[in-house]
C-alpha cells in the first residue's frame, strides 16, 4: 500500500503582485492570501530526526515560523485554487531537491513537488474559478489540483504498440496514422515508406517505427528542402541550397577542421597554457586531482541552433531547452568539447505593450490562443535562456533582438507570430579529439543524463509544421522541459573525459534532440548497426509506452560509445559527478538498428539503417516567384525633424533601443575567459558589436564572434532586394567583427541560420536567391560558412473573429554568426567615446553613401511600410576595407595596444539600420561627450538629390520614363543649387556641376524616345560620383570603395577636415586632354586644337585653384565616358565598323603625325602657351563653360547612343 504524501505549508506573498491583482480584479476576484505547499513522497515513515532535517531544508532561515507541517495557513472563507507541476513527470526542481536530501541522508524522500495555493474571494456570481486558474498556471508544464494532491502514482497502463496495415490498406493506412498522430508525412514520404515496407521488407511497419521515421526524417532533422531539387517557375535550378551554402567553404577551407558533419563547427586555434587536473601519475584517473599549468592545443568551436516552435507554445521552458540543447550540441562535438560562452537572438511580433502604443503597431491583429503573444515571448524567452545559462554557469555575451509585424498592400501579413529563438555558443576542443571514431562491433552504447519522461514527444514533426496545423494537445506534448543542474552535471562528465587527453574513454558522442533516443541512437551506430534494450533506459515515469520511451525528447541526455574495458573509468566519473548512466546496447556490425523489449521479448523496431538514413531519395520542390509590391519612395512630412524621427520612432524600435533589459539579467563574465561582452564604457552601456573569449585565464589567445542579420531588406522578395539583404547581412557580420584583431579575413568562418516559411507560396525562391547571393559574396571575400541550421515552417495560422483564419508569415530571416581566431584578445576597440579633446569620428562608408530608406528603421517606425531597395545597394570592396580597418589604430600591428595611443582611443562602431545619428547617439550614451552640430545647406541639397536620383533610376529601369523624367529634373535642380551653395575653392562645386550635366544628358535621351521605355540603362549616361564628405551619386560601382571621411568632431573647433587628394598621373593626363579639347572647341576652334590640348595639359597639371579642380573634373568625366562607351559597346553589340573607323583614325594619326606634333608643341612652346592663355582667357572660360560643355556634349552623346541602341536592337 502506498504511503500518503507528506505536506508542508509555507506562507508566500504571491498574491501581492500588482499585475496579478489587476488581472484578478478584471476576472472578478479579490486576492486574500497565498502559500506554497511542499508535496513530499516518501518510502517509509519519517522519524523525528528525518523531520528535523527536512524542516531545516524547507523553512526560511529568518522566518521559520512561516513553515509548518500538515496545517494550511489559509483560513476559512472564499475559495482555494491550487496549481502545480503535472503529476506524470518529475520536475527539475524535484530532481535537485531529492539529490540534496540524499546528500543529507534522507533516502526515504523520493520526490518533492511545489504547488501554489491562492486564497480568492469572488466579487460576483460571474467570476469563473476556471478563468482564474488559467491565469496562474502554465498549461504546458502545470495543472490544477481541484482537491489537492494525495499521491503521485499513476495507475494508467502503458499503451501497447501495434502494426500499421500497410500491406492490406496501402497509402490510406499511413495517411490516417499521420493525421491522427501529427506525423507530418507528405506525399513523397508516403511513397517512400510504402516502397520500403510493402515492396522491400514485405511487412507491416510498427507504430513505433512509423513515429520514429516521422521524427528522425522530418524536415527539422534531415533538411530535405536544403538538399532537395528546386524547380522555380518550371526551371530546374543549377544547384541545391546546400550546394550554394557549402560552395564558399569548398573554395576556401583554409583553417576549418570541422564543417557540416558534426554537432558544431571548428577551426584551428592556438597552443596555450591552461589549468588542468594533474592525472599523469595517478592509478585512478577518475579520482580528484590537483590542478596544474599545462600546455594544450585547443581549437575553436561554434554551434548556432534555433528553438522556434517550442518558444511559440511555451516561451520560458522553450528557451530553456533551446539553450540546453545547444549546450549539449557544443559538448558533443568530436570526442567531447568544452563550452565557454553563449550568443542569443530573438525575433518577435509587435509587442503591444500596455500603455505604450507604438505608431507602427496595428491594433486589429489577432493572435492564436494556443501560442504566447509577442510581448510574453520576448520576456519569457529571454528569461528562460538567461535563467538556464545562469544556473549552468555559461555567460551570454552577444546577441540581436528584433520586432516586426506588418500587413502589406497585398493583404499578406508578415509578423513573427511564430517567433525566432536563436541560441549559439562558442567553445573549444582538444585538437586530438576532433574526429569521432567509427563505431566498432562490441562497443558499448551508453546514455547519460536524466531519466525518461513523457515530454517532447513528436517535437521533430511538430517543429516542421506551420504553427496551428497540429492539434493543440499534440503541440503541448511536443515541447520539452529543462534541468540546468543535470545539464551541468552531464557537462562535467564530458569535461572530465576531455581533460584526460589521450586517455579520454569517449570514442563518439551525440546529443539527444528531436526524435529522442530513436534519432540519437541511430546516428551514433550508423552505419554498422546496434541492438538496443529499451528496458535498460533510466525511466522516471513507469507508465511510459515503448513508443514514448523510444521517441520522447526528454532533456539533458547524450549518447556515446566507449570500449568495454573503459566502462569502469567512465562509470567512476559519472558516480563522482552524480550523473545517471546506462549501458543500453551494443554495436553489432549488421547494419540494422533493432530495439528489443525484454518484458515480452518483442522487437518494436527492426530497421535497415541504409534504408532510413543512408539512401534516402532526394525530394523535388516546385515553386513560383511572387513579389510583394512595395512603395518606391516615402512621402516624408515637411514637419518631421531628425530629432522627432529619432525620439518618437527609431529609438523606440526593439532593434534600435536599449538592450539593458536583456543584459542586466544574465551573467556576462563567469568562467574567467570573457575578454569582451556586450557592455562597454564607464556606464557599462550594451553597445559592443562583437564578443571575445580567451582560451584560458592564463592565455591571451582566443576567439571572437559577431552576428549579421537584415531581414526587412528582403521583404519585397524580388531578386534585387534579396541580394541586398544577403549582402548587408554578410557585411554587418564582418563589420561587427572587425574591431578585434583576428588572424586574417580568410580565417573567418560562419554559421548560417535560415528561418523561413519556405514551402508557402513565393517564399522558397526568395530563400534560394539569398543563398546564391550569400554564396557569391562570401566566395569573393574569401570567407566561408561551415555549419548552421534551417527552420522552414516559419508561419502561424491565426483564427479571426469571423471564424476564418489567416496565415501570418514570419519575415524571412538569415542570420550569419561569424567567428575567428584571435592571436591577442587585448587588441580590440569598443564603441564608447573615449576622448574629450581633438578626436574625430570617422564614418567609414562601405556602401558608397547610398542614402536609401528601404528596410530601414525609419520606414518601419514612422510609416509602418517597407520600401523597395535599389538594385545596386551593395557594400563594395569589403575585404580591402576590413583589412584597412584592422590596421587602423595599430590593430593590425600584432602587438598589445598602448592605451595612451590616440588612434586606439578613437571610438569605432558599425552603422547598422538605425542611421549614423543613432550610432553617434548610442556611443555618446556610454560617456558624456557633446555631439551637437549642424550640416550646411549644400550637404542637405546633395543628399536630397541623391535620394531622388535613386528613385528616378529605379523608375527608369522599371520602364516608366515619364515619372523618371520628372524625378531627374528635380535632381538636376537640387544639384545646381547645391553647386551654387559651395564656397569658392570647394572641389564639390565641379563634381556637382558635372553630375548635373550627366543627369540632363539622361533627360535629353529619354525625351528623344518620345515616351518609349529606355533601351540603354541609366548607367550609360549617369556615372558614379563621390563628394568630399562621402556622399555618393549615381550607380554604385565595385571599383569605388575608397574614402575615410570625417562625420563630426568631438569638440567645437570649426575647420576644414577634408584633405583634397592629389590626382593621380592618369587623372592628370585625362583631364589635360579633356580640358584641352574642350578649350579648343569653345575658344580657339579647330585649326589649333592640338595647341589648345597642350595648353590645357600644362595648365591642368599645375593649377590648384578652382579652375584646376574643374579641369581635373573634366578629365574624370572623360574616363567615365570611356568606361561607359566600352560597356555600351559590349552590352549593345555595336557593329564592327566602329572598330574599322577607329583603325582609320589611327592610320590618319600615323600618316599626319598628330600625336607626335602635339607632344612637340607641348614641350617647345611654353611661352607661346602662356600668351595664348593670357590673350584668350582659356582658364576662366573653362571654369565658366564646363557645365555648358558637359551638358551639351553628354546630351549629344546620349542621343547618339540612343540611336545606336535602337538600331542595334532592331537588327538582333
Amino acid at each position: 500500500m502506498a504511503i500518503p504524501l507528506v505536506h508542508y505549508y509555507r506562507l508566500a506573498d504571491l498574491h501581492t503582485s500588482p499585475a496579478l491583482q489587476k488581472k484578478a480584479e478584471e476576472l472578478g476576484f479579490a486576492l486574500l492570501g497565498s502559500e506554497i505547499c511542499f508535496n513530499i513522497q516518501i518510502t517509509a515513515a519519517l522519524d523525528q530526526q528525518d523531520k528535523d532535517k527536512l524542516e531545516y531544508l524547507l523553512k526560511e532561515t529568518f522566518e521559520p515560523e512561516k513553515c509548518r507541517l500538515s496545517v494550511s495557513f489559509i483560513s476559512a472563507g472564499g475559495s482555494v485554487q491550487e496549481v502545480g507541476p503535472r503529476q506524470q513527470f518529475t520536475s527539475a526542481w524535484s530532481t535537485n531537491a531529492v539529490s540534496i536530501c540524499e546528500a543529507m541522508g534522507l533516502a526515504k524522500v523520493v520526490r518533492i513537488e511545489k504547488s501554489r495555493r491562492y486564497h480568492v474571494q469572488p466579487r460576483d456570481n460571474k467570476a469563473s474559478l476556471s478563468a482564474f486558474s488559467q491565469l496562474v498556471h502554465d498549461r504546458m508544464t502545470e495543472c490544477v489540483y481541484p482537491d489537492g494532491i494525495t499521491t503521485f502514482q499513476q495507475h494508467s497502463e502503458p499503451e501497447a504498440w501495434s502494426r500499421v496495415p500497410v500491406l492490406a490498406q496501402g497509402r490510406k493506412a499511413l495517411e490516417e496514422l499521420s493525421k491522427e498522430k501529427g506525423l507530418g508525412y507528405d506525399e513523397q514520404d508516403i511513397d517512400y515508406y510504402l516502397r520500403i515496407f510493402k515492396d522491400e521488407l514485405k511487412r507491416d511497419p510498427t507504430t513505433v517505427e512509423c513515429f520514429d521515421l516521422a521524427q528522425g526524417n522530418s524536415e527539422h532533422s534531415r533538411h530535405w528542402f536544403f538538399g532537395g531539387k528546386c524547380v522555380i517557375d518550371g526551371e530546374t535550378m543549377p544547384k541545391t541550397l546546400f550546394e550554394w551554402v557549402k560552395r564558399p567553404f569548398k573554395e576556401n577551407p583554409s583553417n576549418s577542421i570541422i564543417a557540416f558533419h558534426d554537432n558544431s563547427s571548428a577551426l584551428r586555434g592556438f597552443q596555450h597554457t591552461a589549468f588542468l587536473p594533474d592525472t599523469a601519475g595517478s592509478q585512478d584517473t577518475a579520482a580528484p586531482a590537483a590542478f596544474k599549468e599545462s600546455s594544450r592545443d585547443f581549437d575553436l568551436t561554434l554551434t548556432v541552433e534555433t528553438h522556434n516552435f517550442p518558444c511559440g507554445i511555451a516561451p520560458f521552458p522553450g528557451a530553456e531547452t533551446g539553450a540546453g540543447g545547444r549546450l549539449r550540441d557544443g559538448m558533443s562535438t568530436g570526442k567531447g568539447s568544452l563550452v565557454v560562452a553563449a550568443i542569443a537572438g530573438y525575433g518577435v511580433g509587435n509587442l503591444h505593450m500596455p500603455g505604450y502604443k507604438m505608431p507602427w503597431e496595428q491594433e486589429d491583429f489577432q493572435y492564436p490562443p494556443t501560442m504566447a503573444p509577442p510581448l510574453q515571448v520576448l520576456l519569457d524567452c529571454s528569461n528562460g535562456a538567461s535563467d538556464y545559462g545562469n544556473k549552468f554557469g555559461e555567460p551570454l555575451i552577444c546577441g540581436w533582438t528584433r520586432s516586426c509585424g506588418q500587413r502589406l498592400d497585398t493583404g499578406e501579413r508578415f509578423e513573427w507570430v511564430k517567433p525566432i529563438m536563436l541560441s549559439g555558443g562558442i567553445g573549444q576542443m582538444d585538437h586530438a579529439h576532433v574526429a569521432k571514431d567509427d563505431p566498432k562491433p562490441g562497443q558499448l552504447v551508453i546514455k547519460i543524463g536524466g531519466p525518461a519522461y513523457r515530454i517532447g514527444v513528436g517535437g521533430g514533426a511538430a517543429s516542421s509544421m506551420v504553427a496551428g496545423d497540429n492539434a493543440a494537445e499534440l503541440d503541448y506534448n511536443a515541447v520539452q522541459r529543462a534541468d540546468a543542474e543535470m545539464g551541468q552535471k552531464v557537462n562535467r562528465v564530458v569535461r572530465a573525459c576531455v581533460e584526460l587527453g589521450d586517455k579520454n574513454p569517449i570514442t563518439s558522442i551525440h546529443d539527444q534532440g528531436a526524435g529522442g533516443s530513436g534519432n540519437v541512437l541511430k546516428e551514433i551506430c550508423e552505419p554498422v548497426g546496434a541492438v538496443i534494450d529499451i528496458r535498460k533506459m533510466k525511466v522516471g515515469d513507469p507508465s511510459m509506452s515503448v513508443l514514448e520511451l523510444w521517441t520522447a525528447e526528454f532533456q539533458e541526455n547524450c549518447a556515446l560509445l566507449i570500449d568495454a574495458q573503459n566502462e569502469a573509468v567512465f562509470g567512476a566519473i559519472c558516480s563522482r559527478e552524480r550523473v545517471p548512466y546506462a549501458v543500453v546496447g551494443t554495436i553489432t556490425g549488421d547494419g540494422k538498428v533493432v530495439v528489443k523489449d525484454t518484458r515480452d521479448n518483442s522487437e518494436p523496431v527492426d530497421l535497415q539503417l541504409d534504408l532510413v538514413l543512408g539512401k534516402m531519395p532526394q525530394k523535388t520542390f516546385n515553386m513560383k516567384r511572387l513579389y510583394n509590391k512595395l512603395p518606391r519612395a516615402l512621402d516624408l512630412p515637411a514637419s518631421l525633424s531628425v530629432e522627432v524621427a529619432l525620439e518618437r520612432g527609431v529609438l523606440r524600435l526593439l532593434s534600435v533601443g536599449s538592450k539593458r533589459f536583456l543584459t542586466n539579467k544574465v551573467d556576462r563574465s563567469v568562467t574567467g575567459q570573457i575578454a569582451q561582452q556586450q557592455c562597454v564604457g564607464p556606464l557599462q552601456t550594451p553597445l559592443s558589436n562583437f564578443a571575445c573569449i580567451a582560451q584560458s585565464p592564463l592565455s591571451t589567445t582566443g576567439g571572437a564572434t559577431a552576428i549579421g542579420e537584415q531581414p526587412l531588406k528582403g521583404l519585397a522578395g524580388d531578386p534585387a532586394s534579396c541580394r541586398c539583404m544577403a549582402h548587408l547581412a554578410v557585411a554587418e557580420a564582418l563589420t561587427n567583427l572587425v574591431w578585434v584583431k583576428i588572424s586574417s579575413l580568410e580565417s573567418v568562418k560562419a554559421s548560417g541560420n535560415w528561418m523561413w516559411a519556405a514551402k508557402l507560396d513565393g517564399e522558397g525562391p526568395k530563400m534560394y536567391d539569398i543563398a546564391e547571393a550569400v554564396s557569391d559574396m562570401m566566395v569573393e571575400l574569401g570567407v566561408g560558412i561551415d555549419g548552421g541550421k534551417d527552420s522552414l515552417s516559419m508561419a502561424a495560422r491565426v483564427p479571426l473573429a469571423d471564424g476564418k483564419a489567416e496565415t501570418a508569415k514570419s519575415p524571412g530571416q538569415f542570420v550569419l554568426s561569424v567567428y575567428a581566431p584571435v592571436p591577442d584578445v587585448r587588441i580590440k576597440v569598443t564603441p564608447d567615446l573615449k576622448t574629450h579633446g581633438d578626436g574625430v569620428l570617422l564614418f567609414v562608408d562601405l556602401g558608397l553613401g547610398a542614402p536609401v530608406l528601404g528596410g530601414s528603421a525609419l520606414s518601419q517606425a514612422h510609416f509602418a511600410r517597407f520600401l523597395e531597395l535599389p538594385y545596386n545597394v551593395i557594400p563594395v570592396r569589403l575585404n580591402s576595407s576590413i583589412a584597412s580597418l584592422q590596421v587602423f589604430g595599430q590593430i593590425g600591428q600584432g602587438v598589445p595596444p598602448d592605451v595612451n595611443t590616440p588612434a586606439l582611443k578613437a571610438a569605432l562602431g558599425e552603422h547598422g539600420s538605425g542611421s549614423t545619428l543613432r550610432m553617434l547617439r548610442l556611443s555618446r550614451l556610454a560617456t558624456r561627450i557633446d555631439l551637437s552640430g549642424r550640416s550646411p545647406g549644400q550637404q542637405e541639397l546633395a543628399a536630397e538629390a541623391s535620394q531622388i536620383e535613386r528613385c528616378a533610376m529605379d523608375l527608369d529601369r522599371g520602364g516608366d520614363p515619364e515619372q523618371a523624367l520628372v524625378c531627374y529634373q528635380q535632381v538636376a535642380e537640387r544639384l545646381a543649387k547645391a553647386a551654387a551653395a559651395c564656397p569658392e575653392g570647394n572641389p564639390d562645386r565641379a563634381v556637382l556641376a558635372r553630375h548635373a550635366g550627366q543627369v540632363l544628358g539622361r533627360v535629353v535621351y529619354l525625351e528623344s524616345l518620345g515616351g518609349s521605355p529606355a533601351t540603354a540603362p541609366p548607367e550609360v549616361h549617369i556615372g558614379f560620383e563621390r563628394l568630399s564628405d562621402g556622399q555618393t551619386h549615381g550607380p554604385l560601382r565595385h571599383e569605388d570603395a575608397d574614402g575615410f571621411h570625417v562625420v563630426q568632431r568631438t569638440n567645437s573647433v570649426e575647420e576644414d577636415a577634408t584633405e583634397r587628394s592629389k590626382p593621380s598621373w592618369r587623372k592628370q593626363a585625362a583631364s589635360a586632354a579633356a580640358v584641352g579639347g574642350t578649350a579648343g572647341l569653345l575658344v580657339l576652334h579647330a585649326p589649333i586644337v592640338a595647341v589648345a590640348m597642350a595648353a590645357g595639359a600644362a595648365y591642368a597639371t599645375t593649377r590648384k585653384d578652382s579652375a584646376g579642380d574643374a579641369a581635373r573634373s573634366m578629365g574624370d568625366m572623360g574616363l567615365q565616358a570611356a568606361k561607359h562607351t566600352r560597356s555600351v559597346a559590349e552590352e549593345y553589340k555595336v557593329p564592327e565598323r566602329v572598330d574599322h573607323a577607329m583603325s582609320g583614325v589611327r592610320s590618319l594619326d600615323e600618316r599626319y603625325r598628330v600625336s607626335e606634333r602635339t607632344q612637340a608643341a607641348a614641350s617647345s612652346s611654353a611661352g607661346t602657351l602662356k600668351e595664348i592663355n593670357r590673350k584668350h582667357q582659356v582658364t576662366s572660360k573653362i571654369g565658366s563653360g564646363v557645365v555648358t560643355a558637359t551638358s551639351g556634349l553628354i546630351g549629344v552623346t546620349s542621343t547618339a547612343v540612343g540611336w545606336v541602341s535602337r538600331t542595334m536592337a532592331s537588327r538582333r
